[in-house]
């Protein structure tokens, strides 16, 4: 077969201008058996090659076009250059894709090439037995990295080591020339030169810094021994401000503590000069135990110091351990307290052994601490009383009414103070 041999291609399929009549969709299977219409299952269906006078039924007209429609369509494609993009219902139809089919992918220019008959599986996805059409073959990236372009503006590099078993010539660059170009023996020679004449200059200028730092060193040497204060330890004659978050820190370590003994670490002092007294803190270790910070003041006659260890209470030498807020048995940060007057009303059942006269507080608590009332009459009457979180129950009596505020006697005038907490 020759290039210019007729193809025969199809510009249209066949039955293209057929009207709706004359051309059918064949389908898949038969869709009324016995009826004589072509399927794809069956082709012509086999009551057409039966004699009409035996109950045959002739083949369709409109059903050989719609086959030839059908299949100059398909072959259409193929003369167009069209592969096609892979088809899971199309290939489960054919019980896979053969070995060496080809399907197009969803990006333009990409082509897959099945490696497995009877091949279900989607292109692209790992482990699917396709691969690209174009495996093996370097791409034009891949060329660039590899290979030295002989035209290229941008500067190339080689990574790997080079051999000429000729000659090569450079251009001189210009004098002071810095780019990593390859450099003639003329530019060396002349660079050198440039650089040794250079290099005296610079030798020269060095040998006077020298000397002149020899001499500030020295005269800072003096000066350090005279007016600085010493790390091995001196004596300051002046105060000391220290700006900085670290603040100022001392460190001492004897080595060779043994378990149970106290050893006192280096400390910060405040001396009273010539007065006999001090005050200093600093850390001590019961070796093998604990940690304690110790905040001591020493005095003429003797010594108190406060103890902070890591978890017991802060303990005072002379008094003891130190009480905090939390060991009451309520938070007095939150603690409340209503005082207010009450009269009790002459004939009130409020004596010994009675109910008792109640009272609702102004403001109810949500936890009830204490109560305290007393008579502010001229009656002098003892009066008790009991409270609960929203009320408080009274009890009075005297002398002269040991039954409280009853008959005739009364009324008493009561202050009531209430602790609580809202």
């Amino acid at each position: 077969m020759k290039q210019s041999d007729n193809l025969g291609k199809f510009g249209a399929p066949i039955g293209a201008q057929a009207s709706a009549a004359d051309i059918a969709a064949v389908p898949d299977t038969q869709a009324t058996a016995g009826d004589g219409t072509a399927s794809i299952a069956l082709g012509f269906p086999p009551e057409t090659f039966v004699a009409r006078g035996a109950g045959g039924v002739p083949p369709r007209g409109q059903d050989m076009n719609g086959f030839l429609n059908r299949l100059s369509r398909a072959v259409q494609v193929l003369q167009a250059g069209y592969l096609g993009p892979y088809d899971a219902t199309f290939g489960a139809a054919i019980g896979g894709y053969p070995a060496g089919a080809i399907v197009c992918g969803a990006v333009a220019g990409t082509f897959w090439v099945s490696t497995a008959d009877a091949n279900t599986t989607v292109p692209g996805v790992a482990g699917a037995a396709w691969q690209s059409f174009f495996a093996g073959y370097i791409t034009q990236a891949q060329s660039d990295a590899r290979y030295l372009l002989l035209a290229a503006s941008a500067l190339q590099s080689v990574t790997g080591p080079v051999t000429f078993s000729g000659a090569v010539k450079v251009t001189t660059a210009p004098a002071g020339d810095s780019s990593p170009s390859v450099a003639s023996t003329a530019f060396v020679t002349a660079e050198v030169a440039s650089e040794a004449t250079t290099r005296w200059a610079a030798d020269q200028t060095l040998q006077a810094n020298i000397n002149a730092e020899s001499s500030r060193a020295t005269a800072a040497e003096t000066s350090l021994n005279t007016a600085k204060v010493n790390r091995a330890g001196d004596t300051m004659t002046g105060g000391l401000t220290v700006n900085a978050a670290g603040g100022v820190r001392v460190n001492y370590d004897p080595g060779g503590q043994t378990g149970g003994q106290v050893t006192q670490y280096a400390r910060l002092a405040s001396v009273a000069g010539g007065r006999g007294s001090n005050f200093s803190m600093y850390v001590q270790e019961l070796v093998g135990s604990a940690f304690t910070a110790i905040l001591n003041l020493t005095y003429p006659t003797g010594y108190r110091f406060l103890a902070l260890n890591p978890t017991g209470r802060f303990t005072d030498s002379s008094l003891g351990d130190f009480a905090y807020l939390n060991d009451l048995p309520f938070n007095i940060t939150d603690t409340k307290v209503q005082q207010f007057t009450v009269t009790i009303p002459a004939g009130a059942q409020c004596g010994y052994n009675q109910a008792g006269y109640v009272v609702s507080f102004p403001r109810a608590f949500s936890q009830f601490i204490m109560v305290n009332a007393s008579d502010t009459g001229p009656g002098c009457y003892a009066v008790s009383a009991q409270a609960s979180t929203t009320q408080v129950r009274l009890w009075a009596q005297s002398p002269q009414a040991t039954n409280g505020v009853t008959g005739a006697v009364g009324p008493i005038t009561v202050v009531i103070t209430a602790t609580g907490i809202y």
